[in-house]
């Protein structure tokens, strides 16, 4: 999906400067998006998700056979997607097609969701912080979805919003996994707690402007998102390492 996703992206920055195509060709372009979000970006996240946690603890997934439907199930939502995107469809196609994309994308989100938290009730032996920052990804992944299965617009035009999930998910795998690559320098815990406070005011935030919008709460939301990014253990610990190195 990321290849075909990316190669439709390009033609899409072609046509912006010039390219001329078929009009049922630059529909198709389009789909860019669909397929690098919810076909590439999402399922990397499910899997990396599915891969890691669990092994931060050294269990295994609770049921395997439930995390394989929803992969099945974020299959099925972006084959739907993509039906129900395609010009000429009868309307009464393009409803019931839309509704299934939506029923099975929150059915594999939820699914992935209730798994990764029941992961999370076992405490680990270290850097209990790596969950704060996974558990927060968890819960703005399965409210998106939610949200916007209902088609509310703030949503979709959101783009850091949407970037904020697998970002969370990210920085809370680096936190686990970055020290022992660099010889067990663990983080410092102020640098942490700053991250995770600035970050759950920015999730807070960013959620509110969904229901009220508000210049306030939108400032907020990024003014105190971009300073929580660079107060995160993974900067943190390299500025260590490069004190260390020096």
């Amino acid at each position: 999906m990321l290849i075909i996703g990316s190669a439709l992206g390009s033609i899409w920055m072609m046509m912006i400067y010039g390219l001329k195509l078929p009009a049922e060709l630059m529909s198709r372009v389009n789909l860019h998006v669909l397929l690098q979000f919810d076909g590439f970006l999402t399922l990397m996240i499910m899997g990396m998700g599915y891969l890691i946690v669990p092994r931060f603890r050294n269990i295994t997934i609770p049921s395997i056979k439930i995390a394989y439907a929803s992969y099945v199930f974020m299959l099925i939502s972006i084959i739907c997607s993509i039906v129900v995107s395609w010009p000429g469809i009868p309307q009464m196609i393009h409803d019931f097609g839309s509704f299934l994309a939506d029923t099975f994308r929150v059915l594999a989100v939820g699914i992935f969701c209730f798994i990764i938290i029941w992961i999370l009730r076992v405490r680990p032996k270290l850097l209990r912080m790596a969950d704060y920052f996974i558990g927060m990804s968890v819960v703005l992944f399965g409210t998106l979805t939610v949200l916007h299965s209902f088609n509310f617009n703030v949503i979709t035009n959101n783009i850091l919003l949407w970037l904020m999930f697998p970002i969370l998910m990210i920085f809370g795998v680096e936190y686990k996994t970055l020290p022992s690559f660099i010889g067990f320098i663990w983080p410092r815990k102020l640098p942490s707690l700053i991250a995770a406070t600035l970050l759950t005011l920015s999730l807070c935030c960013g959620i509110a402007s969904i229901f009220y919008n508000s210049i306030l709460l939108s400032t907020l939301f990024q003014f105190s998102f971009w300073p929580g990014l660079f107060v995160l253990p993974g900067l943190t610990i390299s500025l260590q390492v490069l004190i260390r190195v020096k």
